[in-house]
């Protein structure tokens, strides 16, 4: 079931990827969003140019309190495992659907797709 669109709650959403590309990234590294509305559906993603994520971790990303690799995070602070399986939640809450692309070495792409109306 459909929840009536709510700004904060997609806004927290943004905030969270936005946050991790920031504390995944490399130094120096790159973030990249977009947005694009495409008939009835709004696409926005979040890609940064950090480190990547191994294949077998991205099954479980979106689970409660998983954490990929502490050591990741070039700024030593480390989160609580919440921050993407709330964003799953809110996107889904909203009709929507949230994935990820990874290569080790080059960086991490997250797509949100979103009804438009």
């Amino acid at each position: 079931m459909k929840a009536e669109f709510d700004p904060s709650k997609m806004r927290q959403a943004l905030l969270n990827l936005l946050g991790n590309a920031v504390k995944y990234n490399r130094e120096g590294g790159e973030i990249e969003v977009t947005l694009n509305k495409i008939g009835a559906e709004i696409f926005w993603s979040v890609q940064d140019t950090g480190p990547g994520i191994e294949s077998v971790a991205l099954k479980s990303i979106f689970e409660r309190f998983y954490q990929v690799d502490k050591a990741r995070t070039r700024t030593g602070r480390n989160g609580t495992g919440l921050g993407l399986p709330i964003t799953k939640a809110i996107v889904e809450a909203h009709g929507g659907a949230i994935s990820v692309v990874s290569e080790v070495g080059k960086g991490t792409t997250f797509q949100v797709k979103l009804p438009a109306g």
